[in-house]
């Protein structure tokens, strides 16, 4: 393995979908990954479109929006996005562009299925870390409105 395989590893293990990966289970992954460079402005995601890739961003900085052009957040390096649409099969919620020169690692679902119906301890790894995933965003919802409720009840 050399040191940019080794690099990637890293980066992708940080990814919540992926945490707790074995070597083994990172090197089988990589290799299904694809490095792939966008332009400023360049889209990537369209709201609607199907779901058939992730992309793990490396470096720059990515937008996303909705359908009808707000801005939703920005996604920056070492984040992830698509990965909910490529588990769940729905079309993309967001449009996503790069603000500036950026590099991610592309996974394609169908790659993914592939190497998660050939190892079942990876697939029940990604299940249960991707129920802490929704656990957690429910969470922080609750809160979320929690705060809104409260912000609303004084100004009553």
């Amino acid at each position: 393995m050399d040191q940019e395989q080794y690099r990637l590893m890293q980066v992708i293990e940080k990814v919540g979908v992926f945490k707790g990966f074995e070597v083994t289970e990172l090197q089988r992954l990589l290799r299904i990954c694809h490095l792939q460079t966008y332009e400023p402005n360049q889209q990537i995601y369209i709201a609607g479109e199907p779901s058939e890739a992730m992309l793990i961003l490396l470096k720059g900085q990515l937008i996303a929006t909705s359908k009808s052009g707000g801005i939703l957040g920005q996604i920056l390096a070492g984040a992830v996005t698509g990965e909910m649409g490529v588990f769940t099969g729905r079309a993309r919620s967001a449009n996503v562009i790069a603000s500036v020169e950026s590099t991610g690692l592309v996974v394609r679902k169908r790659d993914l299925d592939d190497l998660l119906r050939e190892n079942w301890k990876t697939h029940v790894k990604v299940l249960q870390n991707l129920m802490n995933m929704v656990c957690q965003r429910l969470v922080d919802a609750n809160i979320q409105l929690e705060s809104y409720s409260r912000t609303i009840q004084s100004m009553r």
